[in-house]
């Protein structure tokens, strides 16, 4: 059994930390591995160091900055195991992570852990619905074969955010079984405060594509949607109240808490041109999405 650890980086201060990790979590598992830095075009030198420091890294770079979906894609068609495991650049492995998760994927195409933040707060999974099949990407492994049965790998077109809940609905359409091993156990870096206006204009705009293309398709995974109209309107509310509720480091998803836990650095109404520009950005390309939207019908079944 061998397996390609894929991680997706862009100027990632946590990174040699994460590779370090992993490094020390292989050993203890004795797999036959190697280790797939996906550059998205960093423009600090954070490759460089990671070159100097670890020389047996392969790294893979982007012609240009195209997000973490295809840094993913990247690390998939350059890899040469069975078993594909993936991990954010933020991501902090324990000593038997990958041993533990290389075990359970043995009765089961997707395998996911138990992810908390260095502050000890509970990352992933929380709601109990989240137990029965992932919806984001920071840490999973799978097997490459069962990749190869769905349509494709990460959507592009996403770019960063709500990409991986497009792959985990489409995995979940195309039957793949998960499997939550809560007894593996990985540690996402603390970020601290930031402004969120580029993220949240990524959200806004990633909601209503992921809309387009899937259509019903969601209904039919029995998995939290978040590409409806409905959590558009939610979106774009939270915006002009200037409310994070995509940072999971601070916001509870079963309830709002408006303080500390800002979008931006000023008020709600910076949020105004963020939703006229999501709406311009998603109409330019609406021939594309619907040529899409009917690939994916045609491949999962009309709905």
């Amino acid at each position: 059994m061998n397996l390609s650890v894929i991680v997706p980086a862009y100027n990632s201060r946590s990174l040699s930390r994460s590779v370090e990790s992993i490094f020390v979590s292989l050993g203890n598992a004795r797999l036959s591995s190697e280790i797939l830095v996906c550059d998205d075009c960093s423009s600090d030198d954070t490759m460089q160091e990671l070159r100097k420091k670890y020389p047996t890294v392969k790294v893979f770079s982007l012609s240009s900055r195209k997000g973490a979906a295809a840094a993913r894609n990247l690390g998939i068609s350059n890899s040469g195991a069975d078993i594909l495991f993936f991990m954010d650049s933020d991501i902090l492995l324990n000593n038997h992570t990958i041993k533990t998760m290389a075990e359970a994927l043995k009765s089961a195409d997707i395998v996911f852990p138990k992810i908390t933040m260095e502050s000890g707060r509970l990352f992933y999974p929380v709601l109990k619905q989240e137990e029965s099949y992932p919806i984001v990407s920071a840490c999973f492994m799978m097997k490459k074969s069962s990749l190869s049965k769905m349509d494709e790998g990460f959507d592009e077109h996403y770019g960063t955010y709500l990409e991986d809940c497009d792959f985990f609905m489409r995995a979940k359409l195309t039957g793949l079984s998960a499997s939550y091993c809560k007894e593996a156990h990985v540690v996402h870096v603390d970020k601290g405060e930031r402004d969120f206006s580029e993220r949240y204009f990524l959200e806004l705009k990633n909601t209503l594509y992921g809309h387009a293309k899937l259509g019903k398709l969601p209904l039919r995974t029995g998995l939290y949607n978040p590409f409806s109209l409905r959590v558009y309107i939610k979106e774009v509310l939270y915006g002009l109240m200037n409310y994070a509720w995509f940072n999971w480091e601070k916001a509870d998803r079963d309830q709002v808490r408006l303080k500390g836990n800002r979008i931006f650095k000023g008020t709600g109404l910076s949020a105004i041109p963020i939703i006229l520009r999501s709406i311009r950005s998603h109409s330019k390309d609406i021939k594309k999405t619907r040529k899409k939207a009917e690939e994916i019908r045609k491949f999962y079944g009309k709905s």
